[in-house]
């Protein structure tokens, strides 16, 4: 598929070896935290799509492994080196995997931009199991959830995630870098 030059897509972006590693992660003792796919405080019923405003607003577990303002913060952090240091990032803002359960329909996350306007951050997400949700941007282009698959854009584009149907749980490890 031809992607806008706006943003890069990578498919199989990690070796056999480290994406298994980030998978093997992911088992019953992994701590998940509840949140929303956007703050609490945004506009939920903003949307520069109008087929895609989101109803009602959409929970979802994570787990942070590195924060700016908190550091490291989770006992799994090494994990994340290899893909960090793929993305040549010199300054980590936050690193966490989000998963959204099942609802039984595509719920639209809410629209939103991970950092400040004027931040020259980049955001990248790597999908971590195949699922039919998708991450949408605001000029219409659709990334499909597929496992070992990396997106990087610009954190002045807005974004939402669409929850999967077909699969119990959608995995995506969202960075923001510099």
């Amino acid at each position: 598929m031809k992607y806008p030059k706006h943003i890069e897509v990578i498919d199989d972006f990690l070796s056999n070896e480290e994406f298994t590693d980030l998978i093997n992660i992911v088992n019953d003792d992994f701590a998940w935290y509840r949140g929303y796919t956007i703050d609490e405080n945004s506009d939920n019923e903003f949307t520069p799509i109008k087929k895609y405003t989101p109803k009602e607003k959409s929970k979802q577990f994570r787990h942070i492994f590195i924060h700016h303002e908190h550091g490291e913060n989770s006992p799994y952090v090494s994990v994340i080196y290899p893909i960090l240091f793929k993305l040549k990032a010199k300054n980590v803002l936050k690193v966490k995997m989000n998963l959204t359960t099942n609802t039984n329909k595509a719920v639209i996350g809410g629209w939103h931009r991970d950092y400040d306007l004027d931040s020259n951050a980049k955001i990248a997400i790597l999908y971590v199991n195949d699922n039919n949700g998708f991450t949408l941007l605001e000029d219409g282009t659709k990334i499909k959830s597929k496992a070992n698959r990396l997106v990087k854009f610009n954190n002045k584009i807005m974004h939402t995630c669409v929850s999967q149907t077909d699969v119990a749980d959608r995995l995506v490890l969202n960075m923001g870098y510099i």
